[in-house]
């Protein structure tokens, strides 16, 4: 048995019961002497403090080893279909397991992994049916995002502007980590100008995944050079009214990242 004063405070959730965790945070209070009537609230106030705060840092715990793993997944740290042990990564980590699953758990409902009863956790696969259908959600979306900023043009300029100067800045000095970032940038800005929730929701849980395919594309810089190029001429274009031009724009954008999208999952056939 470990005590959370050592750390492992998810192990202790997990396989300790809670009054054992208890005697763990104050020894003094489980002596075999009696308990003056008085002190008894005291005591049992001082437990419940003590565990709202053990729970805050299991749920801490759980978050950081999502965000890492998320990262894992998106930068090609694990490749599409590998298989994950919560073991291997609780290690890596330096936590218990506990910690590990849930935040796999939370990622399979991303759909970043795959969880198959009886065989294991798998990274997620793209194939060229769900490339197609990912990026046919992100151009609905954005072309939603796009008809409702036509009414708001200079709240669209002023959402993108400084994702579009740093994509300019990334490619002149001939940094594509940091043009593909301002890239990314740039889309989600766009989508969140428009102030629709559900449309920002909906967004966000493709995000993550076509930033996964972002970080496997070849690096091109002529290519980010063009992105900002046609991130600028969308803005100006709705922004002086050129509404249906701009969709064009948009979606040729658009168009140009499924078809090298296409290329990175047809070899995995």
């Amino acid at each position: 048995m470990v005590s959370p004063a050592r750390g492992d405070y998810r192990r202790c959730q997990a396989e300790i019961p809670l009054i054992d965790l208890f005697k763990f945070a104050e020894p003094a209070l489980f002596e075999a002497k009696p308990l003056q009537q008085t002190t008894r609230p005291f005591i049992a106030l001082d437990l419940i403090i003590w565990y709202a705060r053990f729970m805050d840092q299991t749920v801490d715990l759980s978050a950081q080893a999502e965000k890492t793993i998320r990262e894992g997944i998106i930068r090609g740290t694990f490749g599409f279909g590998e298989k994950l042990s919560d073991r291997v990564l609780a290690s890596s980590l330096g936590i218990s397991r506990t910690p590990v699953r849930e935040a796999l758990a939370s990622l399979a409902r991303e759909g970043l992994v795959v969880i198959r009863p009886q065989s294991g956790t798998f990274v997620m696969v793209l194939d060229e049916e769900s490339v197609h259908a990912l990026c046919e959600m992100r151009t609905i979306l954005e072309l939603g995002a796009l008809r409702i900023l036509t009414d708001h043009p200079e709240r669209l300029a002023s959402a993108v502007s400084k994702q579009i100067a740093g994509g300019a800045l990334a490619v002149e000095a001939k940094d594509v980590e940091e043009a593909e970032r301002m890239d990314s940038a740039f889309h989600q800005a766009f989508v969140h100008a428009a102030e629709n929730p559900l449309l920002a929701q909906a967004y966000q849980i493709i995000t993550h995944k076509l930033d996964a395919i972002r970080h496997r594309l070849p690096p091109d810089l002529e290519r980010m050079r063009r992105a900002v190029e046609q991130h600028r001429r969308i803005v100006d274009l709705t922004v002086t009214g050129r509404i249906a031009e701009a969709n064009e724009e948009l979606t040729s954008h658009l168009k140009i990242v499924q078809q090298l999208a296409m290329r990175i999952v047809r070899p995995l056939k």
